[in-house]
Parts: structure tokens; C-alpha cells; sequence
């Protein structure tokens, strides 16, 4: 016979679903809780706990929820996916490598994983790594304006200031941003500097008229 207590606790997860629907998120977290705390193993419940706690940007809690579903359900890519981003929020970088490389095993042909990953080597200031993935990616995922712009970033910290033009090039031929024009700028000019360093100074001049070009364009 089914326990009492189980059914309370699906009784209260069905209200908490029902309260999702309607858009009332705070009765459908306590609901939750209160579902969770009659009934700890109804590990679907869990993850709904967590998905929503993370939408509604209570990650400590929601870090919790993922890491306590994970320890008994290890087939949920999602889970590892979205807990590696609560991981790149708390910059806890090798974390967020770690389950985005589970993840990936998990699902090995999702680019958002595959980009998410990337990004966590960039933000642990692996360039290299970053670099090698988000070109494998590009394959992929062609004329993205984000990945173009990621991979400036990462040639930039590496001084790689000409690889860097070119893909601040490539993101703003696709997508017009402010940001992306001010590091072009700041590129131009680092590679003006280092043209100058070298007694290069009609090559540093062309390349300080095009830090100034790049900022002021439209």
C-alpha cells in the first residue's frame, strides 16, 4: 500500500507544479520544501526545486538542491550543466570544469556545453585550453557574434593583439556592440604600443589612427 506520507508529499508537489502554472513562484518553493521534507527521495522533485530556486537566483540554495540531486542521479546532464553555472557565478571555476565536463559526457553534442566549458577554462585563465575548444566549437557553431567575441577576449589576455583584432572584427561584422568596439580600441592600441617598443613607428602610428577609428565608428 502506498504510504500516507508519500502521497502528502506528492499531494504537496502537485500543488507546487500547480502554483508554477499560475506564475507564483514563492508558494510553489514552499510547497517544494515542504514536499522534499515529508518525502527526501522524490529526486524529480528535487530537481524542480533546484531549476526553480536557480530562476529565481537564489544560488546558494539551488547549488545545494543540484548538488544533493547529483549524488543519486547521475544521468541528468542539466543538473551538472546548471550547477557548473552557479559554480561560474561563485567563481568557482575548476568546479564549473569539472561538471560541465561530466555534462559533456552526457551530452557530448551540445554546444551550449561545449561553449560553457570554453568559457570556464577562459574564466580559470586557461587561454590555451579556452582557445582550443572554442575553435573546435567554431566548426560548429558558425558566425556566432559571443563565440567571435570570447575568442578576442582570450587571444587579448594572451597579447595576441592581432588574433584579437580579427575576431573583434568578425563579432562586430555581425553584431554592432559598445563593448566589443571599446576592446577592439584598446587591441589597436596595445599592438600600437608594442610596434612602437620596437621602433616600428609608422606601423604604431597606423595602428594608434585605428584605436581611434574603432571607438568613435558607428
Amino acid at each position: 500500500a502506498i504510504s500516507k506520507r508519500f502521497t502528502d508529499a506528492n499531494a504537496h508537489a502537485n500543488l507546487a507544479a500547480a502554483y508554477v502554472n499560475i506564475n507564483q513562484e514563492d508558494n510553489a518553493l514552499a510547497e517544494y520544501k515542504t514536499t522534499l521534507d515529508i518525502e527526501p527521495g522524490l529526486n524529480s522533485v528535487r530537481f524542480d526545486y533546484a531549476c526553480l530556486l536557480d530562476e529565481k537566483n537564489q544560488i546558494d540554495a539551488a547549488m545545494n538542491q543540484y548538488q544533493e540531486y547529483i549524488k543519486v542521479v547521475s544521468d541528468n546532464y542539466l543538473a551538472f550543466f546548471n550547477l557548473a553555472i552557479i559554480y561560474q557565478k561563485k567563481e568557482m571555476y575548476e568546479d564549473a570544469i569539472k561538471k560541465l565536463e561530466l555534462a559533456l559526457v552526457l551530452k557530448p553534442d551540445s554546444a551550449n556545453v561545449k561553449f560553457e566549458l570554453a568559457r570556464s577554462y577562459q574564466l580559470a585563465k586557461n587561454y590555451d585550453k579556452a582557445l582550443e575548444l572554442y575553435s573546435a566549437l567554431a566548426k560548429i557553431k558558425i558566425d556566432d557574434p559571443e563565440l567571435y567575441y570570447n575568442m578576442a577576449l582570450a587571444y587579448h589576455s594572451l597579447k595576441n593583439y592581432d588574433s584579437a583584432i580579427d575576431f573583434y572584427q568578425k563579432s562586430l561584422n555581425l553584431k554592432k556592440d559598445d563593448k566589443t568596439k571599446l576592446n577592439l580600441s584598446k587591441a589597436y592600441l596595445a599592438r600600437g604600443n608594442e610596434l612602437f617598443l620596437d621602433n616600428k613607428f609608422d606601423d604604431s602610428l597606423s595602428y594608434y589612427k585605428k584605436s581611434l577609428d574603432a571607438n568613435s565608428s558607428d
